[in-house]
């Protein structure tokens, strides 16, 4: 069987060197990543931006004096370097690079299990709505994301080996200082990228605790590996810690039952449907694939399921000890990769063998790719609601010079409204009052805005003392960044010559 085996394996490495491998797969993550980054930006990075613009007088002023949870330090430091006034699709490109990286990192983690799991785990990475869309946004998600994928592979390295496994060759001599000093420099670096990396460095260390103790090595090894492993990183973890992210203001958000978000974060993940009753299923099927691959590595004596339960179980206790009210998908996006790598290593088991459980593999694998597909199908039409187009369009249907703009959130549609001046023609201005107080009259512009997908706005609206607003255009967008917008106009003040309205949800025009 053996011998059987071995040809196609060489004509593949004849057809398909590795090297071109790499480079096809970094190419097309990169692609797809680069494409979902030239939306517009929104609320969050707009928020960014401003605290950056109006609070940093220095580069340690990011570090020391800016006191807020939408600070991510390292995209904060780069938004500093590149100065307020580029174009804002450079603030995303270093998200866009470090998600493609991530992708051949986590190709990396599952090499010892055979090209079929490699092949899985591109399959998995590489068109992934969630990691496409966070690693595409100027936050600090995808240098998080990388780090957990290089502190995965480099313990790989660094560790002795496991029971009942077939590790990578561990590293040695100088190649073990060089591997080490790279593990503390990215584990550093997930620390500044952003806060939850901490609960992937907790499990990554609780399995590196449980490799230690049942490995056969003396005691004092153990305790000595253990130290110089993780004090200088998570010394470095624990300053930064004090000196910045206990002392953060957290900006709010809708709350959300933890529960729900974590069954549709695993349902994005099998490329399943956001909202509705559908993310049950999605959230069980990966509860059981995953289940799957635990019960698989505790019986072939591969610790590593210590490390994917962990990562299900420290986020999930963090929750609820915290007492976390507001809870996002993107909270979970290193648990996300970790699961994508597991997936990747028991869809590949089964693709190493004949008949149906490589068939049920391949046709797993084609599913998530088409669910995740549709996904960014929608992600690159609609994007996080196309904040520039609501301005450019209110703008080109005001016969005045002035454009007066109510909302039903100041804050929100205040921040993204003054970002987009910039799409405002010369002779135009724009004037939000938000909730109110509005002028005599009222404004001739009514923002709504919905994070529901499902979202139907009313075709009229009565509002104030008699003031009816008709709508006008829906502005949709892709889920998990940004809302619907619906663009309601005054009936009183609305132009005679004013262009048709255009109804609908078909995205700007």
């Amino acid at each position: 069987m053996t011998q059987g085996a071995s040809p196609p394996a060489t004509v593949q490495r004849v057809l398909l060197p590795l090297w071109l491998r790499i480079v096809l797969v970094a190419v097309a993550a990169n692609l797809l990543r680069l494409a979902a980054s030239l939306d517009d930006f929104w609320l969050d990075e707009i928020w960014s931006w401003g605290l950056v613009r109006e609070q940093v007088q220095h580069p340690l002023d990011i570090l020391l004096a800016l006191r807020h949870d939408n600070n991510h330090l390292l995209t904060s430091w780069w938004i500093y370097t590149l100065g307020p006034d580029v174009d804002w699709r450079w603030y995303r490109l270093p998200s866009a690079l470090l998600g493609s990286a991530t992708v051949l990192l986590a190709r990396r983690a599952v090499v010892r299990d055979g090209i079929p799991a490699v092949r899985a785990v591109t399959l998995l990475t590489v068109p992934s709505y969630l990691l496409i869309h966070y690693t595409s946004e100027a936050r600090g998600y995808a240098g998080m994301m990388f780090a957990v994928a290089a502190c995965l592979v480099l313990l790989q390295r660094l560790l002795p080996p496991g029971r009942g496994e077939a590790p990578m060759e561990r590293a040695s001599g100088g190649r073990r200082s060089f591997d080490l000093g790279l593990f503390w420099l990215s584990a550093m670096f997930g620390c500044l990228a952003h806060a939850t990396f901490y609960y992937a460095f907790v499990a990554l260390g609780l399995w590196a605790c449980y490799r230690l103790l049942t490995s056969r090595t003396r005691w004092l090894a153990k305790i000595t590996e253990l130290l110089s492993l993780f004090v200088i990183p998570g010394l470095f973890g624990l300053i930064l810690w004090l000196v910045s992210y206990s002392q953060l203001q957290i900006g709010g958000g809708d709350i959300q039952n933890p529960w729900l978000v974590g069954a549709a974060t695993a349902s994005l993940l099998l490329g399943g449907p956001s909202a509705g009753e559908g993310i049950l299923l999605g959230a069980l099927l990966l509860a059981i694939l995953i289940g799957t691959e635990i019960v698989v590595l505790i019986r072939t004596g591969d610790d590593r399921w210590v490390l994917w339960l962990a990562m299900l179980i420290v986020p999930a206790l963090l929750i609820a000890v915290l007492g976390h009210e507001v809870i996002y998908p993107r909270y979970f996006l290193a648990t996300v990769l970790c699961l994508q790598i597991a997936l990747g290593s028991l869809l590949g088991r089964a693709l190493s063998r004949r008949g149906m459980p490589r068939i049920v593999a391949w046709g797993s694998l084609a599913a998530i790719t088409l669910g995740n597909g549709l996904h960014l199908q929608t992600l690159y039409r609609a994007g996080r609601g196309h904040p520039a187009a609501v301005v450019r369009w209110m703008a080109e249907r005001t016969s005045g010079d002035q454009i007066l703009v109510g909302s039903d959130n100041a804050f929100r549609h205040g921040l993204v409204l003054a970002y987009y001046l910039q799409e405002l023609p010369p002779d135009k201005t724009l004037l939000h009052f938000g909730t109110g107080p509005w002028p005599p009259g009222g404004p001739e512009w009514l923002l709504l805005h919905n994070q529901d997908l499902e979202w139907a706005p009313e075709p009229e609206l009565l509002v104030g003392d008699g003031l009816r607003f008709r709508l006008e255009k829906v502005f949709p967008y892709a889920g998990l960044s940004g809302w619907q917008t619906a663009v309601y106009r005054s009936v009183a003040l609305e132009s005679q010559s004013a262009p048709p309205r255009d109804v609908g949800e078909n995205g700007p025009a």
